[in-house]
């Protein structure tokens, strides 16, 4: 039952190979492309989709940070959309493990990697910072991405951005958006002093009374059935998934060394701008 729920909630792998000390990863083949494309596609996303999207990227980032490890550039590009439309979270290669609470208190990350646009007030100070509230942040961002149809900041420049994201969240007027969904949005893009955690968000009320209509949907209906526009593709899953390489890659995520202040040991990229999205849209 673990591993079925690891699989329904992150991108497998498929097999890695090394060649003249390179690593190849072939990973899951996600059919119906990412996130952004969708939201590139239809302009904005309807509640109802978003209910069950963001309820599932919930479900995912949550099955890793319960297992210590932190995915620090969650952002559209990277959650993947399978033939059934279903989210599934892909590219840890900026993850982080051995990040579970130690007497009750989240060990801290000195390292700033991670996109621009998505990146939390943290971050951008340069402060160390607890991973698990900056990926929360994140999941923050994708929800208002996904309803609005474009960014909440605007990543052109950074002492701008740094202001926004340390002022309360503005909404545009269109497209209409309820009031839950944006008290939800407002309060995950906070201060990591009052930001959400992830039981908060799971009793949210926009969250739990979303979660009774994506439940009421079959597994085998589409969501095109309630988007604005539909498709005909006819897709036929051809990954072969193998569990224990996708445990295998996330063991690898966890087992990157951790410094504990001072020089870090993490080999990542600095945080870096999203060129290919935009504050005002996402065309």
């Amino acid at each position: 039952m673990l591993w079925y729920r690891l699989l329904k909630l992150v991108l497998s792998c498929v097999i890695y190979f090394k060649k003249q000390c390179r690593v190849y990863i072939v990973m899951e083949l996600a059919e119906n492309g990412s996130l952004l494309d969708i939201i590139r596609r239809d302009t904005y996303i309807d509640e109802v989709r978003t209910s069950r999207w963001f309820q599932q990227l919930v479900d995912g980032v949550d099955y890793c940070h319960e297992n210590g490890v932190v995915h620090r550039d969650i952002k559209c590009d990277n959650l993947l959309m399978d033939i059934d439309d279903n989210i599934k979270l892909s590219d840890f290669g900026f993850a982080r493990g051995h990040m579970k609470p130690r007497n009750g208190v989240f060990p801290l990350s000195d390292t700033f990697c991670g996109s621009y646009a998505y990146a939390s007030p943290e971050i951008l100070r340069q402060v160390p910072y607890e991973p698990q509230l900056s990926d929360i942040w994140s999941m923050g961002v994708v929800l208002y991405a996904i309803v609005f149809g474009r960014l909440p900041f605007d990543d052109t420049n950074y002492n701008h951005l740094l202001k926004q994201v340390q002022a309360k969240v503005q909404f545009p007027k269109e497209p209409r958006v309820s009031s839950a969904c944006k008290a939800l949005i407002r309060r995950i893009l906070a201060p990591a002093r009052s930001r959400l955690k992830m039981t908060e968000i799971r009793n949210d009320v926009w969250f739990t009374l979303n979660s009774d209509v994506t439940r009421s949907l079959s597994s085998e209906d589409s969501l095109d059935s309630v988007a604005t526009s539909s498709r005909n593709d006819s897709l036929e899953q051809t990954s072969v998934i193998q569990p224990l390489l996708t445990k295998e890659l996330l063991k690898a995520a966890a087992s990157k060394p951790r410094s504990d202040g001072g020089n870090t040991t993490d080999e990542e990229q600095p945080i870096r701008s999203v060129k290919p999205l935009s504050h005002t849209s996402f065309k």
